[in-house]
């Protein structure tokens, strides 16, 4: 057991219980008694206590809706050429359009986070679909560039949570060891939308127009505010107040003991609260369980957090796989539809495939794999799980990526296959991707 100034550090936690002697609550996982962090609180609202159907279902809403973030954000490669005749417009006036989303991105996870925190999630995510539907209806009717550079910074602004709020939203209904297996699912659905969402593009536009890459997600944005209003349910809960069980001294160890394959539910607790009722858990903010510091001094913290070494780490790794996506998006149909590979928009999409299969590799190694790594590795440091531990997954993936950077611009330069440029490139990019995401949530965790 560590002392105080150990149990302090960001992220560290006792995970896994040895001897079975921690009186806290566990489940078997890996042939190990590993700790549930964070112990369920004895509030029925809690959603670590949802039951596992009802945790899944608002996991599969949030994978959906950070896909159709992907999409939208990432779709408009293929197009790029043919936006130049009818806009009409240059490409770097394009390019400036893309800078201007991933800009606003950026400031919408700064203002919206902090709203999420004080107002709840729910509201966060059905407004922001709202914000999509106006956008996929303008952008159904745009004729100018102008219009085009609105349209990308309200995109960006919607679609910030996807970067930051979903990933927190899986903080909110999963334990530490599920936590990195839920999350390559996320990574999976957001880049999978980056991805994807060009391929679909370059079909639709070659066999109805562009404007209905616009209606057609419209249509889908509408069925999800939908799904949306009737079955999401906020995750917003405070697990630092009155009503908390765990003692200041104890900042690890925490409630009574219990063995193997303990599952936790609603019926499991003596209710101190009373349960909400369906529409009271589908109100559209969140006034109980939200966080009551003034929204500035929210607004305000993440600057604190900037001179941590993890932090900026995390910061230069995340900045480069946006650097390689945002790089495919505008050059994509400029090397493709010209010689030597003249594809048509289809084919200029389907170049983002290569990129999806790294997607699915990096889902598979840094979900699963990972976890089981880390829990392996915690059990050799006699139950202490520590962040870095995620670190030593990241060496083989970090040597493809700087592969695939190079694979990409060089074998465009010098008009090699396209199988270099489209598979090995991107391809090799994707895997680092989930890794950093959750060695930053762990150090935040803590």
């Amino acid at each position: 057991m560590f002392g105080k100034e150990d149990s302090s550090v960001p992220g560290t936690v006792y995970m896994v219980d040895l001897d079975g002697s921690q009186r806290v609550q566990e489940t078997n996982t890996h042939g190990a008694n590993v700790i549930l962090v964070p112990q369920p609180s004895d509030d029925p609202n809690d959603p670590l206590r949802w039951s596992t159907r009802k945790k899944l279902l608002q996991f599969w809403f949030l994978f959906l809706w950070a896909f159709m973030q992907g999409v939208i954000t990432n779709w408009t490669g293929p197009v790029f050429s043919i936006w130049m005749e009818e806009l009409p417009c240059t490409q770097m006036q394009l390019n400036i359009a893309r800078a201007l989303m991933l800009l606003f991105l950026c400031m919408g996870c700064l203002f919206l986070q902090p709203l999420a925190l004080k107002l709840g999630r729910r509201m966060v995510y059905v407004c922001c679909t709202l914000v999509q539907i106006v956008v996929c209806i303008i952008g159904s009717q745009m004729n100018s560039i102008k219009v085009f550079y609105l349209m990308q910074i309200l995109t960006g602004i919607a679609a910030s949570p996807g970067d930051a709020l979903v990933e927190i939203s899986t903080t909110d209904v999963f334990f530490q060891h599920e936590r990195a297996s839920k999350l390559t699912w996320f990574i999976l659905a957001l880049y999978g939308g980056c991805d994807l969402g060009p391929v679909a593009a370059g079909y639709i536009v070659s066999n109805l127009s562009w404007r209905w890459c616009y209606w057609i997600q419209l249509i889908i944005f509408c069925c999800m505010l939908v799904l949306q209003i009737l079955f999401m349910e906020d995750t917003t809960f405070s697990r630092i107040d009155e009503h908390d069980t765990a003692s200041s001294e104890e900042p690890i160890l925490v409630e009574t003991a219990l063995k193997n394959n303990y599952k936790v539910s609603e019926d499991d607790v003596e209710i101190d609260r009373p349960l909400r009722t369906f529409w009271q858990r589908r109100a559209l903010w969140e006034s109980e369980y939200g966080d009551h510091r003034p929204y500035l001094a929210l607004l305000l913290r993440p600057f604190l957090l900037i001179g941590f070494p993890g932090i900026i780490w995390s910061g230069l790794v995340y900045g480069a796989q946006m650097f390689w996506l945002s790089l495919l998006a505008v050059t994509q149909s400029a090397f493709y539809s010209a010689p030597p590979y003249n594809f048509s928009e289809a084919s200029v999409g389907l170049t983002n495939v290569g990129a999806f299969v790294g997607v699915l590799i990096g889902m598979f190694y840094g979900g699963p794999f990972v976890d089981y790594l880390t829990i392996k590795l915690t059990q050799r440091n006699n139950g202490v799980m520590e962040p870095e531990f995620r670190l030593w997954a990241m060496a083989i993936p970090t040597v493809f990526n700087a592969g695939g950077l190079l694979a990409y611009g060089l074998s465009i330069y010098y008009g090699a296959h396209w199988f270099v440029s489209v598979g090995i490139g991107p391809g090799s990019s994707r895997i680092l991707d989930v890794l950093f995401w959750r060695y930053l949530l762990n150090i935040l965790s803590g």
